[in-house]
């Protein structure tokens, strides 16, 4: 039981992890994007 709940907690960190990288990801590209269309202007 014990290391059911281990692998579960670890798989929901592993997943929290990839959310925030993806998250991090996107805010960098919408960064991007704004200073794309401010050099344009």
């Amino acid at each position: 039981y014990k290391s059911y709940y281990l692998n579960v907690i670890f798989n929901s960190t592993k997943k929290a992890k990839f959310n925030i990288f993806k998250i991090i990801i996107l805010f960098n590209f919408v960064d991007a994007l704004e200073v794309l269309t401010y050099v344009r202007d």
